[in-house]
This record gives C-alpha cells, sequence and structure tokens, in this order.
C-alpha cells in the first residue's frame, strides 16, 4: 500500500452511518422498479453525446481543460443515450442534487455532466454523473465518504454494491447506478466505469494530510478528506457554530480506528497558518471543555508537542494537540490510547510536512 492510501474492507457500515449515495440509492431501491424509472426519466431530462474529439481520438487533455459531459460513453451495449447530457454548475447544482447539493458545493465542484442510457429489453437504465472537481483532491474527498464495499480495479479507487459503483480518478468523481431489476450487474457496471475511466485524462493525487493517520487500527475506508463544517457535522457533530474555523482553505481528515474493545475516532485540521491552529484550538477548547478549565498542569495551545487529555463522564477521553499548523482531536478513546494516537499523529505530520527541519514553520 503506498502513501496516502487507506486500506479497504467489504464490511457494510452500520445504517446509522449511512452516507448521501447509499441513502439515495436505499430509498430508490424500495420504491417499484416502474415509479423508479418514471422519476428518472421525468425528474432529470438525461443524456449524452460525447463532446470532445480529442478524448476520442486518443489525446491527451490537460487536467485543468477536460470538460464533464467528454468523458460520457458515447454509447453503452451500442446504445446511445436517451436525450443530450444535462449540465450543471455551482449556481444550479441544486437543480439535480434537491437539499444535497451543500454537501458537493463543500468541496472544490466545477461540473457536474449525467446521462442516462437504456439497457435491456424494457425501460430500465443507467445512470453515469461525471463530477469535475477544482483539484484532485476534492475528487478524492467525495468518493471517501461513502467508499465501503467491493472494490473493482477501476479509477485510483473504486468502491462498488447493490447496483452501485463509484470511483475517482484525477479531478473526476464518478457515480454508476444501474436502475433494473438484474440480479448481479457488477460485471457490466465495472466495465462501464473501465470505459469512462480511460476517459478521464490522467490521474492525481491523494491528499497528504492523509499520511499523518497512524496506520496501526485504522478502519478500512472511514478515513474521510473535505474543508468545512457542513462535511463534519455530516460524518461528527461537535457542537453548534464553528469552532474549528472550518473553511475551503482548511485541510481536513476523520478517521475511525479499532483499538482493542474502543472505536476512538481523529480529527486533523491542517491550517493555512500556525496563528489560526491557535486560535481554533483555544476556541475549541473553550467550547467543548467549557466545564473544564484547564487548571495549571494543563498543556496549552502554546505548547506544540504535547496534548490535552481529559477525561470525561463516560469514563472516555477526548485528547487535544497542536503541531505548528496542525490541530489534532481524539473522542472516543481510552485516555491512553488518545495520548498515543495523537503523539503518533503529530510524528507522522512533521515526517511528511518538514516541520522538524524548518523552525520558522510552514
Amino acid at each position: 500500500m503506498s502513501a496516502g492510501e487507506i486500506p479497504k474492507r467489504s464490511a457494510a457500515r452500520p445504517a446509522f452511518l449511512l452516507t448521501r449515495d447509499l441513502q439515495l440509492h436505499v430509498v430508490r431501491s424500495l420504491l417499484p422498479s416502474v415509479l423508479v424509472r418514471r422519476v428518472w426519466v421525468l425528474s432529470l431530462v438525461l443524456c449524452v453525446a460525447v463532446g470532445c474529439r480529442d478524448v476520442q481520438q486518443g489525446k491527451v487533455t490537460p487536467m485543468e481543460t477536460w470538460k464533464a459531459k467528454d468523458v460520457l460513453p458515447a454509447e453503452i451495449d451500442g446504445r446511445g443515450p436517451a436525450a443530450p447530457p444535462e449540465v450543471f454548475v455551482p449556481s444550479d447544482l441544486y437543480k439535480y442534487l434537491n437539499g444535497g447539493a451543500a454537501a458537493y458545493l463543500a468541496y472544490d465542484f466545477q461540473e457536474l455532466a449525467v446521462a442516462s442510457y437504456p439497457i435491456g429489453s424494457g425501460n430500465e437504465t443507467v445512470l453515469v454523473e461525471i463530477y469535475r472537481m477544482g483539484k484532485s483532491e476534492d475528487a478524492f474527498g467525495l468518493y471517501s465518504d461513502g467508499a465501503e464495499g467491493e472494490h473493482p480495479q477501476v479509477g485510483q479507487d473504486a468502491s462498488y454494491g447493490a447496483g452501485l459503483l463509484r470511483f475517482w480518478k484525477g479531478y473526476a468523481f464518478v457515480r454508476i447506478l444501474w436502475l433494473s431489476e438484474e440480479s448481479d450487474p457488477r460485471d457490466k457496471i465495472v466495465a462501464i466505469g473501465t470505459d469512462i475511466d480511460s476517459r478521464v485524462p490522467e490521474a492525481g493525487k491523494r491528499p497528504r494530510l492523509l499520511r499523518a493517520l497512524p496506520p496501526e487500527g485504522l478502519v478500512a475506508d472511514r478515513a474521510i478528506y473535505f474543508h468545512t463544517v457542513i462535511s463534519l457535522n455530516q460524518l461528527y457533530y461537535l457542537s453548534d457554530g464553528n469552532p474549528l474555523g472550518l473553511g475551503a482553505q482548511t485541510d481536513a481528515v476523520f478517521a475511525e480506528y479499532e483499538i482493542g474493545e474502543r472505536a476512538p475516532k481523529i480529527l486533523v485540521v491542517r491550517y493555512t497558518n500556525e496563528r489560526e491552529a491557535a486560535m481554533a484550538f483555544e476556541k475549541f477548547e473553550a467550547v467543548y471543555l467549557a466545564d473544564r478549565p484547564p487548571d495549571g498542569g494543563s498543556r496549552r495551545a502554546d505548547d506544540a508537542t504535547s496534548a490535552r487529555i481529559e477525561l470525561l463522564e463516560d469514563g472516555l477521553a477526548v485528547g487535544m494537540l497542536r503541531e505548528r499548523q496542525l490541530l489534532a482531536l481524539c473522542f472516543e478513546a481510552e485516555p491512553i490510547q488518545a495520548q498515543a494516537l495523537l503523539d503518533k499523529t503529530a510524528a507522522l505530520y512533521r515526517t511528511e510536512f518538514g516541520e522538524d527541519k524548518k523552525a520558522g514553520g510552514e
């Protein structure tokens, strides 16, 4: 496993942790198949004609300049799309993702191209969504929230389950949903994904911050990269407001661990400068531990190499540590586990970002 990659598993996720992709798919699966077809045919004026001759002819397109509709298939199983594609940009994404657009706009979303292809002899369809992001790290970010399942060799990472294939490559995040009564469309969907994969111009970079996660005990497919408090609240609600000062310029990873009988959570946030990190430490400390003011022996935000560990009423601890521009938080752990996880995180961060070599910070 190369640096920055996270382990994968196929175990199902608890129902209360279903992501927006799986929630949407479950709802669709509960509807009668005829109603599903009508909803998608009537509400999404879908489909596509491939729009980039350079891609069709095998020419290399710069990662930043290709368009989402460029990589939509010209046909699937010998049949073209039923109608021209729909393309959505940030200002109108809500028209397609009613109630769900904010989760995508929390990343550097640029555009979405959607197409629907008829399959079989009936009215079943394959729905293809191509999300073009402003940077490859954010394509990974969208993929990372909901990465559980089987992992076929498509794109840079892929997950498959219950007729839904998701993968990312370069600036692209792709969803392929099989809206059919066929019992096992896995191989057909993977073949479609492989074709789309070949149309994405080039591979991209995983977020560097992933390398700050201690690998021991890290739960497969549960290291999620994001930026804003909107995303954090969907993953792990901490408090009202935005005490951590999360925003478009902050990089964050939320990860789940299994250590013994405990399931600690780690949240790491990298700020643009040390001052922002120190302010976030102090504000979060004041909000989250308001009833536990630090005593004279507590480790403070200006101590960049030590953690503050507090034992809560449930017998588990919350831990906080700032390492220059990094803020690391640990929840639901034994005190000794929190201390070890935070210390390892700080050491890995220094190794990756060179903090142990730069006296003046980044």
